[in-house]
């Protein structure tokens, strides 16, 4: 898109250029000298902004690996505590001579 601008306005330039050789009017000349001047500032300050909206992108980007990567860190070590506290209510629950009711039921 922005290439597509650039070359756009590339293109009127040099359209400006050859209506100041072929003998125009001098004021329009003066006109589109200013107006030429005018897209050129206006292209360099959105080029600008482009390129830093694409490193805060990109900055952005490395960010939120970062995030996922710790958020799949605490997950795998919060499902490693479960398992290890299921297993001490197991254990607990075996050594206080609790049974589930549920297995039994089944049994039945």
């Amino acid at each position: 898109m922005l290439r597509t601008e650039i070359d756009r306005l590339t293109k009127r330039i040099r359209d400006f250029e050859k209506l100041e050789t072929s003998g125009g009017e001098s004021g329009d000349i003066i006109y589109l000298k200013r107006k030429i001047y005018f897209l050129e500032k206006t292209l360099e300050q959105v080029e600008k902004e482009r390129s830093e909206l694409s490193m805060k992108c990109t900055m952005s980007e490395e960010q939120l690996k970062r995030l996922q990567e710790q958020m799949n860190v605490s997950v795998q070590t919060s499902q490693r505590k479960i398992i290890e506290l299921k297993k001490m209510v197991q254990h607990l629950k075996i050594k206080a001579g609790i049974t589930d009711e549920r297995k039994e039921s089944v049994a039945n």
